[in-house]
């Protein structure tokens, strides 16, 4: 693992670097040991190490007692209430316990080199393992992997979709967010068939092959092109490409002409009887498709329309 910048190998990755380790552990063990045996001598369980300072391993000792140490405790520093000291044994471990950090430092530093040394010696089976694995699996683990860390960070509801056969002509005002929730859909489309969680409370749909868009038209006029004809082409050359599971996005096709609304109606029935075997048909209009579908308007309010 990696703290901040720096490789620190789990333990068993890296002999050298667990040995020094392991020196380390012992002394401070033996440390430990000592003090146990310091408290039976003076027979106060409350005698403890502290640090103070640069000083550490401190025998912390109630003055109280002080008078029965052995002769060969070291005073280091007191407050009131407390001396601390410095056995033979402890100042003898601290001076082991100080080489056996630097080494397990040393160690650590190297462990890069080491690494590289390691890796270098089979270079040819990593060098053949990445020649069979990176066109098939490399590229599809780092994108589960991307999926797996999106997939923390959503905010909201989240789910997975259910798969069905699905028809939509979405209506509403104009500025009412219908073009954005067209592009939310063939986004969340593309989400969830590559395993990904869908941003949603709900999300249903059919297996997608192609994603066709028709958005935004504009006019060749110096071509003799209208905007209409432009979206009319579109439209054709997405229904002669599309097939039983494609996802279709049609915004508004037919706006902005003078035509009647009946027209425009019949112009969305064509498209929609063109594609009613794709996977998936968005039409964004203002226009009710009475007939072909339910599209959340009511059967009055869709003859006050055609009228």
């Amino acid at each position: 693992m990696s703290i901040k910048g720096r490789i620190i190998p789990r333990d068993g990755v890296d002999e050298v670097y667990d040995t020094a380790c392991g020196v380390v552990t012992d002394i401070e063990l033996n440390l430990t040991k000592h003090l146990k045996e310091q408290r039976k001598l003076i027979g106060d369980s409350s005698v403890n190490y502290v640090s103070i300072g640069k000083d550490s391993y401190l025998l912390e000792v109630p003055k109280s007692l002080c008078g029965s140490l052995p002769s060969d405790y070291e005073l280091q520093s007191s407050k009131k209430g407390f001396s601390r000291y410095w056995t033979p044994t402890i100042k003898k471990y601290i001076r082991e316990l100080s080489d056996a950090k630097s080494e397990k430092e040393s160690k650590l530093k190297s462990i890069m080199h080491r690494l590289i040394r390691r890796f270098c010696e089979h270079h040819i089976s990593w060098r053949q393992l990445v020649s069979i694995a990176a066109a098939s699996y490399f590229s599809k683990l780092d994108l589960l992997i991307s999926i797996a860390i999106a997939s923390d960070l959503y905010e909201g509801p989240t789910c997975r979709p259910l798969i069905m056969d699905t028809f939509i002509v979405l209506t509403g005002p104009n500025m009412g967010g219908m073009s954005t929730l067209l592009r939310q859909v063939c986004l969340a489309v593309i989400l969830a068939q590559v395993g990904a969680d869908v941003p949603a409370k709900s999300f249903k749909m059919s297996p997608v092959d192609h994603i066709f868009v028709q958005m935004g038209a504009k006019d060749h006029i110096m071509a003799g092109q209208s905007t209409f004809l432009i979206e009319l082409l579109e439209t054709a050359s997405m229904l002669s490409s599309a097939t039983h599971s494609s996802l279709m996005a049609l915004e508004e096709l037919g706006r902005g002409t003078s035509m009647s609304d009946g027209q425009a109606i019949s112009i969305i029935r064509a498209a929609c009887s063109s594609v009613m075997n794709a996977a998936l048909v968005l039409c964004n209009t203002a226009i009710a498709c009475d007939g072909v579908l339910d599209s959340g308007v009511d059967e009055d309010s869709a003859d006050r329309r055609e009228t």
